[in-house]
């Protein structure tokens, strides 16, 4: 399980119905870059706004491409990173990808090398969150 640390730029509801939020969506600045992080299960407090934490999070891809060029980044709904571990969890590949170094999961029924650059097009999900002098919530 790999953390990265972060910091949350802000905290918004997502999706609600008469008046009950759903989900939530965070911001956070990494390695002079931003994101906006999907948190279905509303596991960021609404007070982790511009505070330092460690996230765990994935990637919902849609599109997974190999890519010939060695960017890495977001770009809207993109990722572009390259591979740096993979780890075989059951019928599925857990790869890490490095963007902009944020270590993101994700998984696929392939296999991508280790150094190999990836076009990824998905939503960028929190799996897990370490608050300061606290234990961490594992939700995934």
């Amino acid at each position: 399980m790999v953390f990265n640390i972060v910091r949350v730029v802000r905290v918004e509801p997502g999706a609600s119905l008469d008046g009950t939020v759903f989900d939530q969506w965070i911001h956070i600045e990494f390695g002079g870059s931003t994101a906006s992080v999907f948190d279905p299960d509303m596991i960021a407090p609404e007070y982790a706004s511009g505070e330092i934490h460690e996230l765990k999070l994935s990637l919902m891809a849609t599109s997974v491409e190999p890519s010939n060029s060695s960017a890495r980044g977001v770009s809207g709904n993109w990722y572009y990173g390259r591979v740096v571990s993979v780890y075989r969890r059951e019928s599925l590949y857990d790869h890490i990808l490095d963007i902009n170094g944020l270590k993101i999961h994700l998984l696929e029924n392939k296999e991508h090398s280790i150094g190999e650059y990836l076009s990824v097009r998905g939503r960028l999900d929190l799996d897990d969150i370490k608050y300061p002098n606290a234990e961490s919530w594992t939700t995934a």
